[in-house]
């Protein structure tokens, strides 16, 4: 009892703040008869928030810095992302592309993807 209210509670709550829009891929691996892989979409306008918590650079041997942008991604509760899926993430006119790092943080209100993106930097 206690719990489905605070599952409203926070449902209502996360509702709210999640104004961006995702959509996750997967990539089924190559089979011998089919040839390469190929990415199958997962999911597609789902409600989301993108947080970004960080840059890490680490120097390459060839003179190029790579910085690697640390983020998480809150969804609505049991959305199941694989380690390794593509995200791409709407908010408003711009577009981010990200890559699932790890296992996801089920939570009863929601659920927590830790986030990637990399660029090189000349």
């Amino acid at each position: 009892m206690v719990k489905d209210v605070f599952r409203r509670i926070f449902a209502y709550d996360l509702a709210e703040n999640h104004t961006d829009r995702c959509d996750i891929y997967e990539t089924i691996p190559a089979t011998v008869t089919s040839g390469g892989g190929s990415e199958v979409v997962v999911l597609t306008d789902e409600p989301c928030r993108l947080c970004f918590l960080g840059l890490r650079q680490a120097q390459d041997s060839n003179s190029v810095s790579k910085a690697s942008a640390r983020a998480k991604l809150f969804l609505r509760a049991g959305v199941p992302i694989l380690p390794g899926s593509r995200v791409v993430v709407r908010r408003g006119t711009t577009t981010y592309n990200l890559a699932s790092t790890g296992v996801c943080a089920e939570f009863f209100s929601h659920t927590e993807v830790p986030l990637e993106v990399a660029e090189e930097i000349l």
